[in-house]
């Protein structure tokens, strides 16, 4: 009986915490619908992204993508990565690119020259803010507390973007960060400076 009762405590536990992480957490399928859709766009756009200069001999990136419009990137945020590439997440789910700590209202700045492909609210991201460097490739800025730039805003690298916040159900002030080719989520830690 008593094996029996800490079943159902488990089973019962268990129910809340899926529900829980179903409630905060990210529907993988309407993020990659939501980029494939984006990137279309985009590319159907007839003004390119502004091109980033050749990239430095430092952390440059592997030898078999020398297409790619991203050179050796910066941190968009200056602070410690709490979770990595595969790393769990503080809601429970898998990360797919980086959670970096940060303070309340710090400055996120864009690792690569591009345009602004979408910033709003996304459920499990808060405030989004995601950038396209053409090629295919996407950045996303997730968690935020205000986004300073609006859709078809061109940036460089290295400026402004957003400010870090705990929007997205987060405990803790951090920035989530992603590095997505043609959808697919790519380590981050590949293509960042040494």
């Amino acid at each position: 009986r008593e094996r029996g009762q800490k079943v159902s405590a488990l089973n019962a536990q268990f129910r809340d915490s899926d529900a829980r992480l179903k409630a905060l957490g990210r529907d993988e399928r309407s993020t990659v619908a939501l980029l494939e859709r984006l990137r279309r766009l985009m590319q159907q756009s007839a003004k390119p992204p502004p091109r980033p200069g050749k990239p430095g001999k430092p952390g440059t990136p592997p030898a078999n993508d020398a297409k790619v419009p991203l050179g050796p990137l910066n941190l968009p945020l200056n602070g410690s990565v709490l979770a990595g590439f595969g790393g769990t997440m503080p809601d429970g789910h898998r990360s797919q690119g980086l959670l970096i700590a940060g303070s309340a209202g710090a400055q996120v700045h864009a690792v690569a020259a591009g345009r602004v492909a979408y910033a709003d609210w996304l459920k499990g991201y808060g405030l989004l803010l995601i950038l396209d460097h053409g090629g295919g490739w996407m950045t996303l800025y997730a968690f935020n507390d205000s986004l300073l730039k609006n859709v078809g805003d061109s940036v460089r690298a290295g400026e402004a973007i957003s400010t870090g916040g705990s929007s997205g159900g987060q405990g803790r002030t951090a920035l989530y960060f992603e590095l997505r080719r043609n959808g697919q989520p790519q380590d981050p830690r590949t293509w960042l400076k040494r």
